[in-house]
C-alpha cells in the first residue's frame, strides 16, 4: 500500500511580525535570498518576504527540530524551494510561501506541493482574466454565480490553478490552465484542496500528490476543506 504523505500549513497575518527581533536583523537569510529582498522596492512586498520566509523556518522547526534560524532555505535546479535541516538533523522539505495583503501562508512536506492563498485585496478585472486562464466549464460556471459571490468563486478556481502550477513547477500557463477544470472528489482522490472563509474572502488551496493530508493551523476558521482533482481536456 502506498504511504499517504502529509502537509504542514501555516497561516499567519503580516501584523505577527512587526515585533520580531529576527525580522530586524535577517542574517539567517541565504545569500540568494538577500539577493532577492536587495532588490525589492515595495516595504509591503519586503515585510511579506521576511515574514513568509522566516515563518516556514518556525513550522520546519517545531515539526523537525532544529534553531528556526539554522534551516537552510534553497532552491532546486528547477527553481522550487528546499528547507535543509541543521547539522544533525536528517531532513529536506519541500515548500511553498504565498502572501495576499495582510496574510501570509506556508507549507512543507517531504514531496512537492504549491500553496496559494487569495484575499482579493488586489482590484482585478475578473471576467477578463477569467476568459484568459479559465478553461470554458470554470467561465460558464462563474456566470452562473450571482454577484455577491462571484469574487470568491473566482479565488477558489484561481488559488487552484496557482497551487496546481506552484505543484508542477510551471506557474500558470494560460495555454495548460485553460484546458484544466478542477472537480470536487472525496478526500482519497483528491490532488488538491482548498480553504474558504464563510464571512470574508480569503481563499488558500494546496496542490500535492493523490490522497495527500493536510494539517492546518493559524487558519481564522474551522470550515473543512473540500477536496478537487484536475480533469485536462486537449
Amino acid at each position: 500500500m502506498q504511504r499517504v504523505g502529509r502537509a504542514q500549513i501555516r497561516l499567519a497575518p503580516l501584523a505577527a511580525f512587526d515585533a520580531l527581533a529576527a525580522l530586524r536583523d535577517p542574517a539567517w537569510l541565504h545569500d540568494d535570498e538577500r539577493r532577492r529582498l536587495d532588490a525589492m522596492a515595495s516595504p509591503l512586498r519586503r515585510r511579506q518576504f521576511l515574514a513568509g520566509h522566516w515563518l516556514l523556518r518556525e513550522l520546519a522547526a517545531e515539526h523537525h527540530g532544529g534553531d528556526a534560524a539554522a534551516w537552510l532555505l534553497t532552491r532546486d535546479d528547477h527553481g522550487a524551494p528546499r528547507l535543509q535541516a541543521p547539522t544533525g538533523i536528517d531532513a529536506v522539505l519541500h515548500a511553498s510561501i504565498s502572501h495576499s495583503s495582510d496574510w501570509v501562508a506556508v507549507a512543507i512536506a517531504g514531496e512537492a506541493i504549491g500553496l496559494d492563498i487569495e484575499t482579493g485585496a488586489k482590484p482585478r478585472d475578473l471576467p477578463s482574466l477569467a476568459e484568459f486562464l479559465f478553461s470554458p466549464e470554470e467561465c460558464a460556471a462563474l456566470v452562473q454565480v450571482d454577484d455577491a459571490r462571484r469574487a470568491a468563486h473566482f479565488y477558489l478556481h484561481w488559488t487552484l490553478k496557482e497551487a496546481w502550477g506552484k505543484r508542477q513547477g510551471t506557474g500558470l500557463r494560460p495555454q495548460r490552465t485553460r484546458r484544466q477544470t478542477p472537480h470536487e472528489v472525496i478526500a482519497g482522490q483528491a490532488t488538491m484542496q482548498s480553504w474558504q472563509r464563510p464571512d470574508r474572502l480569503l481563499v488558500m488551496a494546496l496542490a500535492g500528490s493523490r490522497g495527500l493530508r493536510a494539517d492546518v493551523s493559524g487558519w481564522p476558521g474551522v470550515d473543512a476543506p473540500r477536496y478537487w482533482d484536475v480533469v485536462e481536456t486537449g
